[in-house]
């Protein structure tokens, strides 16, 4: 049984890192698209959504590939190196710490205690399991 529900999360987690990929990849190829339109020209701003939009895309097809053949990397055999992953982490923990941080600014301590705390502490479990 047990075996069924890792290859059921193995397969959802790469649906969801591959409808990911397509809406990143879709971006750009409007961004391009609009690009050949007579009135528009290339911009720091279109070229930089289109190299974040294109190395996403590139990113989440990756992964979503490691997860649906089940192979990870050669050296440890995880999807994403651990450095990648407490990184990853740690981004996460700086946007729950300025939803709390936002949430004390507002007077709406319930934001703060109830997403904040509850995104932090999903932040920490995470840390702490990569280590």
């Amino acid at each position: 049984m047990s075996h069924f529900v890792a290859l059921f999360y193995r397969l959802l987690g790469g649906l969801i890192l591959s409808a990911f990929a397509l809406v990143c990849g879709w971006g750009a190829l409007n961004v391009i698209r609009g690009l050949f339109a007579p009135e528009e020209r290339l911009t720091v701003a279109s070229t930089a959504i289109i190299a974040v939009s294109l190395t996403l895309t590139y990113l989440l097809s990756l992964l979503a590939f490691r997860a649906f053949t089940g192979h990870g990397r050669k050296q440890d055999g995880r999807l994403i190196p651990l450095w990648a992953l407490k990184a990853l982490v740690s981004i996460y923990a700086a946007f729950a710490a300025i939803v709390v941080g936002l949430g004390l600014y507002r007077g709406n301590f319930q934001m703060a205690l109830g997403a904040g705390i509850s995104l932090l502490s999903f932040a920490f479990f995470y840390w702490r399991a990569s280590t």
